[in-house]
């Protein structure tokens, strides 16, 4: 996709194109990884659920859109069966209700470890996602382990590939350095080492 601005492509911020994008982002990351890391480490992909829901202006919703395909089940037809044209519905027909069960969002992030040190956690690289940027559940899961692993002897790498929502940045004087910044950076790579 051809983009009128310089640098990564602003289009992929779309709820229904990110998905894609950070899964297949993360892979490639693993799999150039694991081309490169020194023995004995290693990089694995793992995925974490997310909801999706954000809240915004008073409103919760979800981030990306849901859609379903409902038919209603048709009666067994004959081989012999013949197709008749018949005039044109001048009735609505018969509401169906149902309940449609939402997905989690799975998102992917790419873990190096040790094998050496029992799979030790050594590196966790994190693709922040539309849902952790704005207020909700997925951004209060995202800082709790983001709180976690900077607490942890692992190094934390962020990378944060949305212009729009809310920086997570752990670091007040960083978040500080950054508001500073003229122009603002739209896009930021953070390494937190151990």
């Amino acid at each position: 996709m051809s983009s009128p601005f310089p640098g990564m492509d602003p289009y992929l911020e779309a709820a229904d194109i990110w998905p894609d994008f950070h899964s297949g982002l993360a892979g490639e990351i693993r799999a150039e990884l694991n081309s490169s890391l020194p023995p004995p480490y290693y990089a694995r992909l793992e995925m974490r659920p997310e909801v999706g829901i954000v809240e915004e202006s008073g409103y919760t919703r979800r981030i990306v859109p849901d859609v379903a395909v409902v038919r209603r089940p048709q009666p067994e037809t004959s081989a012999e069966s013949v197709a008749v044209l018949s005039a044109p519905r001048t009735t609505i027909s018969r509401s169906v209700e149902i309940t449609v069960r939402s997905e989690l969002i799975r998102h992917a992030f790419v873990e190096i470890r040790d094998p050496s040190r029992g799979h030790a956690l050594v590196t966790l690289i994190e693709i922040v996602s539309p849902s952790n940027k704005r207020r909700g559940p997925d951004r209060r899961a995202y800082q709790q382990k983001q709180t976690e692993v900077l607490e942890s002897d692992a190094n934390l790498i962020e990378l944060d590939l949305l212009r729009s929502g809310e920086r997570l940045l752990a670091d007040l004087a960083l978040q500080a350095w950054i508001a500073n910044r003229q122009p603002p950076p739209d896009y930021i790579v953070l390494v937190n080492r151990a």
